[in-house]
């Protein structure tokens, strides 16, 4: 026997004799201990050669409880390996030993191993009865630490069946015996849990206590891979809050340290939920390429389920991007896999997308088909919000059908299911397809009421969603709501609400920029007032959330302790804010932005207009175009018949300069001539909307005068910033005093390594005769610093820059002014960055410089702004850092051209004339010598226009165009917005893909640690 013995050791070590004496408990000993190094340093092959070797060493030794022990060593092996039967194999053979031979810590140990094979088996009942009895076991023998480890996986198995008040009640035992004892892992994985248990009741705030405390601990220990679950999970808590920005930060955090530790499943995971709020923010593409990523992986590493959950997500991509084709193939492929892998709950979600799909394309029977079998499977499997979901899908398809009656049953029952599970992003979309419903059968009453508080809820989940473009991507969504509401105002004869429902929309995103943007202020007191009111204000938040979800369930536990939480925040709150309005000053003006407090109603903006002034405000709507009129005695609206793609496409071909006069002709029809009666004063205040900002009103002609020949114009962003526009002019130098004001002037900056900036030798001319009309030194060249203008900015009554601009349509507040660099500063003066600029003294900012007055979507990227008007240009920032007068460009402007109208500007401003005439007469003069209007419309004042001419100049003849514009980038049409009569209700995908991705990082983790760190402590202590 021992001859046989000894071939078998050379046999199975590759032809290397292990042993060269015979076998002893000493040399079986050595065996196990090489096979543990094998398995510290994760060469699974090895160890289980050197454990096969070991086995029969102690079976020649007759030592049976050591045999039980490799036997259930080998069985964890196999489990790594994903070879559960093999394991299950092992473990049964470990067990029979370790029962027979009374090895009862042994016994509880292969117990609990056999419970994680029926975990992954899915055979809940079985692992339940193996953790029962380890349980017993280790109560027995007095293994606090096992204890707690067998509560946790029991506690486990409930957790998965969705029994969660039993779940967390195993937990909190399992987390009292591990303080107790000083268990550090235990601390950590009990935390953890504790903290998915209140996740899937929406308990977000006591969530994010638990997974706080488990950061800790993991932080302490050094234990990085649980760092980053932990990370990750705490991520999908702020994403299930809507709150995107915290929500990526946390993700971001989650993937750097998964990436370090090489945790390729993990790392792949947050890949996926960081796409989840990129796809929510509307940044589709950057969306579909995290996708794209995840799913190669996937692929690779033959993860069927988490393929199927990709290619859901990519398929949710193109069908926001109108690729319904490259849509359908990803549902299919989803699908099929669903269908492989027995996931019903993924089939159910790809199902309703798959019907959605079908939906776009109009195939309203198919669609009804798809919808159908996706609610049956999903109540088959208990999914309420995607049951929700698949209901509200159903009653689009009905409301195309004309069948509004059985519509509106659909989403009534999706409503109740949302406000059930805290949904408010489903709440809010159900209550706008409500809303549409009861205005197709002419019950304006109640469409109304429906769509405001669907606004409302948008708003609140906007003002958590990221950074300013994030919350800009996000609110695009749904900008019809506010053209429905103001068309539905203007039905019921509610002019008022309209304007100021119009002003919500055009003013909510520049004021929530100001409030809540990155913007760098100029007073370390004022950022940490700042700080403190965004941390309270996100809390206050988030308690206010739950606390109504908490109500929906009628949780009267969590109700009470919500409510205490939330007065403490209250009186917390109050407290910052009155610190920050005892400031009197530009912090004071900026946390308002935060609600609709500084939205400005007809009665309120009137005091602020001047009596030879009208304010003419614009709203695109969905079929027409409705104009508020203001004076300060007077107020009326006039709906313009024209439509928003005919709009559209004229602005358009104005802009390529192509049959210039037509195009000016045709928009003066639409928009001025049918107001022309209403227009008695001689200053115009324009207010743009949507494509509007890329029109120059000075412009539009009628064939024969254009507006400037008539009046003085100036526009602004929205009504709401005539408060900074005047408080800022007031108690400066009056316009006739600017001739002998302190100037400052920067041309022809060098600039650092932007791309494509050139020199701009008429910059420089232009700077130098400006410099000359005020007999100053102008700052050229290598002197035209981003430090200079900061250090001489405070003193500067006009501030003129002749430099490049840059539009940044990925990140706006990154948008710049490209000045010279030097030790101090980059040179790249950015939106961000004037907001902090000490503008308080000036009175006039001048931007010669392309594109400085382009917002978001810009010259490049189309003409239209984003549906939420959300323009977040050079301008505005410099009106919020206290100038009152802003002139920029609405195209790349030729630069010989350029410099003579600003001669001719400064010259008319020296001799006295207000800011807005003095461009206006600039105007007029180059319109004499450039007929074109691609040489002298391209500049516009913002802001106040100063003193105006008594009287309007006589009218000039029109000249017909000889100049030859300079060519201009072609920008590309918006795609066209849908009808009010019709409105568009798309069937419920939004959370169908993106919950079933974001879920699969977060409660992976938590399901399978416990079992996981078991067979780690099994494996150290049993060996």
């Amino acid at each position: 026997m021992r001859v046989v013995w000894l071939i078998l050791l050379v046999f199975l070590v590759g032809g290397q004799s292990v042993l060269a004496a015979p076998v002893g408990q000493e040399d079986c000993d050595a065996l196990e201990q090489k096979a543990e190094n094998f398995f510290n340093e994760g060469l699974l092959t090895e160890m289980v050669e050197y454990l096969q070797i070991t086995l029969i060493c102690y079976q020649e030794m007759n030592d049976r409880r050591s045999e039980g022990r490799i036997l259930n060593n080998m069985g964890v092996v196999y489990y790594q390996q994903e070879l559960y039967e093999e394991a299950l194999e092992f473990y049964q053979q470990a067990l029979a030993i370790r029962q027979k031979v009374g090895d009862r810590e042994g016994e509880g140990d292969t117990l609990n191993n056999i419970g994680g094979v029926y975990i992954y088996q899915e055979h809940y009942e079985k692992a339940l009865e193996s953790y029962k009895q380890t349980l017993a076991i280790r109560q027995e023998v007095e293994d606090r630490v096992g204890e707690g480890d067998a509560l946790n996986n029991i506690g486990v198995i409930y957790h998965n069946q969705k029994y969660y008040r039993e779940a967390l009640e195993l937990y909190q035992q399992a987390l009292t015996i591990s303080q107790e004892v000083g268990d550090r892992d235990g601390d950590i994985l009990y935390f953890y849990n504790i903290g998915k248990i209140h996740f899937a009741q929406k308990k977000h705030i006591l969530a994010l206590e638990m997974y706080e405390q488990a950061l800790e601990i993991s932080q302490e220990v050094g234990d990085r891979v649980r760092e980053g679950d932990i990370l990750n999970n705490i991520g999908t808590v702020y994403f299930e809050q809507n709150n995107y920005e915290l929500s990526l930060e946390f993700y971001q955090q989650a993937l750097a340290i998964r990436q370090k530790v090489k945790d390729r499943n993990g790392e792949d995971s947050t890949l996926n939920n960081i796409g989840g709020v990129y796809f929510h923010q509307g940044r589709y593409e950057d969306a579909l390429e995290l996708y794209q990523q995840v799913l190669g992986v996937r692929q690779e590493i033959g993860d069927k389920e988490g393929e199927g959950s990709t290619l859901n997500n990519i398929g949710g991509v193109y069908h926001r991007q109108g690729r319904y084709e490259d849509a359908l193939s990803a549902f299919q492929q989803a699908l099929a896999i669903s269908q492989e892998v027995g996931d019903r709950e993924g089939e159910g979600s790809t199902l309703n997308n798959i019907g959605g799909v079908y939906h776009r394309q109009g195939r309203y029977e198919d669609a009804l088909s798809a919808f159908q079998q996706a609610l049956a499977t999903r109540q088959e499997v208990g999914d309420r919000e995607g049951e929700g979901r698949s209901l509200h899908s159903i009653g689009a398809i009905y409301y195309l059908q004309e069948q509004y009656r059985e519509s509106l049953g659909k989403f009534q029952k999706a409503l109740v299911i949302n406000r059930e599970g805290g949904d408010k992003a489903g709440e809010a979309t159900n209550l706008t397809h409500i809303g549409w419903v009861y205005l197709k059968q002419e019950d304006y009453e109640l469409a109304l009421k429906s769509i405001q508080q669907s606004i409302n809820l948008f708003d609140e989940i906007r003002s958590t969603a990221g950074n300013d473009q994030a919350r800009s991507s996000y609110i695009a969504q749904y900008a019809d709501l506010y053209d429905s509401t103001v068309f539905i105002y203007h039905l019921l004869n509610q002019p008022d609400q309209a304007f100021f429902t119009s002003e919500q929309n055009r003013a909510r995103s520049f004021m929530d920029a100001l409030a809540t943007g990155h913007v760098q202020l100029d007073d370390n007191d004022m950022v940490d007032l700042y700080n403190q009111e965004q941390s309270l204000y996100s809390q206050r938040q988030a308690v206010q959330d739950n606390l109504a979800k908490a109500k929906a369930r009628e949780d009267t536990d969590l109700i009470s302790e919500l409510e205490s939480q939330l007065a403490e925040l209250e009186e917390q709150y109050s407290a910052i804010q009155a610190d920050i309005q005892a400031r009197d000053d530009q912090l004071s003006d900026l946390v308002p932005g935060r609600t609709s407090d500084n939205l400005l109603t007809v009665e309120k903006v009137q005091p602020y207009l001047s009596t030879d002034s009208t304010l003419v405000m614009y709203h695109v709507l969905e079929e027409n175009v409705l104009v508020f009129l203001l004076t300060p005695t007077s107020f009326e609206t006039v709906l313009l018949e024209v439509s928003p793609d005919d709009l559209k496409q004229t602005i358009q071909q104005f802009r390529e300069f192509n049959d210039v006069e037509a195009s000016l002709v045709q928009l003066h029809k639409w928009l001025i001539v049918p107001l022309k009666d209403k227009l008695t004063t001689p200053h115009l205040t324009i207010i743009p909307h949507q494509t509007l900002h890329y029109l120059p009103f000075a412009a539009l002609t009628d064939g024969e005068k254009y507006l400037i020949d008539e009046y003085t114009l100036t526009t602004l962003p929205s009504a709401s910033v005539l408060p900074y526009v005047l408080d800022s002019a007031k108690n400066l130098p009056a316009s006739s005093e600017l001739a002998g004001s302190s100037v400052l002037v920067l041309g022809n900056p060098t600039t650092g390594d932007y791309d494509g900036l050139g020199s701009l030798p008429y910059a420089e001319a232009e700077a130098q005769t400006i410099a000359d009309l005020y007999g100053i030194e102008p700052l050229l060249n290598e002197q035209a610093t981003e430090t200079a203008l900061r250090e001489r900015a405070e003193q500067a009554s006009i501030i003129h820059l002749a430099a490049h601009g840059k539009y940044n349509p990925v990140a706006p507040l990154s948008s710049l002014i490209a000045l010279a660099p030097d030790e101090q500063n980059d040179g790249w003066l950015t939106v961000g960055e004037v907001f902090g600029l000490p503008l308080g003294q000036t009175e006039l900012v001048v931007l010669s410089a392309c594109e400085s007055h382009v917002g978001q979507a810009g010259l490049r990227t189309g003409l239209g702004v984003s549906a939420g008007d959300d323009i977040v240009g050079l301008n505005r920032a410099f009106i919020f850092a206290g100038a009152p007068s802003i002139m920029s460009s609405l195209w790349p402007v030729e630069d010989e051209a350029t410099s003579q109208l600003m001669t001719e500007f400064y010259s008319n401003l020296r001799n006295g004339l207000g800011k807005a005439e003095s461009l206006r007469q600039a105007q007029l003069t180059m319109r004499e010598a450039y007929p074109n209007p691609y040489y002298w419309a391209a500049f516009v004042l913002a802001g106040d226009g100063g003193e105006s001419a008594e009287q309007p100049i006589a009218t000039a003849t029109l000249q017909k165009s000889t100049s030859t514009p300079a060519p201009v980038a072609q920008a590309t049409p918006k795609t066209e917005a849908p009808t009010i009569t019709t409105p568009p209700i798309e069937a419920d995908n939004s959370g169908g893909w993106l919950w079933y991705c974001c879920c699969l990082g977060c409660l992976w983790p938590a399901s399978l640690m416990g079992v996981f760190i078991a067979w780690q402590r099994v494996m150290m202590g049993g060996v």
